[in-house]
């Protein structure tokens, strides 16, 4: 089960909610992505 969800994870569809979950939580990461959006290109996030 474990495994199981890591890779959901790891598709793009999982990524994409991930994402979008993980601006309510403001991560470092993410969100340099997405305040940054001219520095690193939309391709990255995916």
């Amino acid at each position: 089960m474990a495994s199981l969800k890591s890779s959901n994870s790891f598709p793009p569809t999982s990524s994409a909610a991930s994402s979008k979950s993980s601006l309510m939580f403001t991560p470092p990461r993410a969100g340099t992505i997405l305040v940054i959006p001219s520095k690193k290109p939309a391709c990255e996030i995916k």
